[in-house]
């Protein structure tokens, strides 16, 4: 049914009509709901109408009637995500119509809620977890399809996780970076650690600290940060998967750069920083 068509004036008046003659509480917008099949489809219809020049102001006071509803409900934008079905999954999430309506009614739901005030991003990051927003994010930041979506979004979780005042460290524990992040295939999570630390330093100059020194610290010094990434690049040759840009090797080529910079020999990393016997030691010269 076409928003500027005459037949929805008469459908209207039918309503008008239809509820003084029968004592009934019908109204354009329940009718319209189910006659999309739900406020799901109904949603992306409306999305979709305001693209268009003429229908667009019309579908703007629908989807109007259609928020104000929600409110009355007391619909969250968690509730709101669930009932659109944009709980199955980020990367499905992306590239539904319904994260518009979603993103839409944010605003809308914090201006009656000023105490509960939230955004697109915190609404995902709550639902799913930082860690798979971020992964989602990273894997389709060159779809042409939703390429400035995917680059808008990981500025805002940048500037989310300032506003909430995170620290670089806040950010290691909220993305659950582990062993298999500095896997060549993956990667997602620390690269944005990296640019929240350069956010990080970019704001406060006086207080500088870099990817490293958050690794070497959360995973317990140099032998263990050594192990970790001696696990990533020995499941990349089990795999026969390589990367001259993999996470596994920067931080590989930091430690080697750190022990050169402190003059340890070789004999030293082994047995004092690593803590390997020497039964192990020639398979460990091998890899590094």
């Amino acid at each position: 049914m076409a928003l500027m068509s005459p037949k929805l004036g008469a459908l209207k008046d039918y309503i008008k009509a239809f509820n003084r003659e029968k004592s009934a509480d019908e109204s354009l917008l329940k009718v319209m709901t189910n006659g999309f099949g739900g406020e799901r489809e109904y949603a992306k219809f409306l999305v979709k109408a305001q693209l268009e020049v003429v229908p667009g102001s019309a579908a703007r006071s629908f989807q109007t009637a259609l928020f104000n509803q929600w409110l009355q409900r007391n619909i969250d934008p968690e509730m709101l995500l669930k009932n659109l079905r944009l709980d199955r999954g980020m990367e499905d999430v992306l590239a539904d119509t319904n994260l518009v309506t979603l993103s839409t009614y944010i605003p809308v739901y914090n201006a009656r809620n000023p105490n509960r005030k939230t955004s697109l991003i915190g609404t995902l990051s709550a639902h799913y977890g930082d860690k798979e927003v971020v992964n989602a994010l990273y894997i389709n930041r060159d779809d042409s399809r939703i390429d400035s979506l995917v680059v808008n979004l990981q500025r805002k979780q940048l500037a989310w996780w300032l506003e909430n005042e995170k620290s670089a460290d806040d950010v290691f524990s909220l993305l659950k970076i582990e062993s298999d992040d500095f896997s060549p295939t993956k990667g997602q999570t620390l690269a944005a650690l990296g640019e929240f630390v350069a956010l990080l330093n970019a704001i406060n100059p006086q207080h500088q600290t870099n990817v490293f020194a958050v690794l070497q610290n959360r995973f317990g010094g140099d032998g263990q940060l050594a192990r970790v990434v001696i696990k990533a690049l020995d499941t990349a040759d089990s795999e026969s998967v390589h990367s001259s840009a993999s996470a596994a090797l920067r931080y590989r080529k930091a430690l080697f750069s750190r022990w050169f910079d402190n003059n340890i020999k070789p004999k030293d990393i082994y047995l004092k920083v690593l803590k390997v016997k020497r039964l192990l030691l020639t398979r460990w010269k091998n890899r590094l």
